[in-house]
């Protein structure tokens, strides 16, 4: 399933200090930085997505898949504390960084989504034979 990534994520992963500090912040800050983050947060994930080729995106561009949600807030996360200069712990910059690992996967192919619409074998489908370049080793003969 689907979801458009909101300002809800706040609330799930920033804790009751960092959110009353962000929220101070915000009302000095113009234009407000969040629904930007969280836009381009979006995008990226869903530019990943379809660089991958196996997995077709559904949805409005604010929409991610559900799965990919607490990826979604391990970046969103890091890219609020970073605007507000409020501190991260190392833990947090590892769900960061597995969050990146996993936009790669999405971006080479190997993350496939589950496509909520069917339960058939997401288009194109690899079939697990080595991609070869160049020229044919059978002298044009199929």
């Amino acid at each position: 399933m689907w979801t458009p990534l909101t300002e809800t994520i706040l609330n799930q992963v920033l804790n009751a200090g960092e959110l009353a500090s962000v929220t101070r912040d915000r009302a000095q800050v113009q234009p407000d930085p969040i629904p930007g983050i969280l836009a381009e947060t979006a995008a990226t994930i869903r530019s990943r997505i379809a660089s991958g080729g196996r997995t077709r995106l559904q949805g409005s561009p604010d929409c991610i898949p559900a799965e990919l949600m607490a990826e979604a807030g391990a970046i969103v996360r890091y890219r609020v504390l970073v605007r507000f200069a409020l501190a991260m712990t190392d833990e947090r910059k590892a769900e960061w960084q597995h969050a990146n690992d996993v936009l790669k996967e999405l971006s080479s192919g190997s993350y496939v989504i589950t496509d909520d619409a069917s339960d058939k074998t997401p288009s194109p489908h690899y079939s697990g034979r080595p991609i070869r370049w160049g020229m044919s080793r059978h002298g044009g003969v199929m």
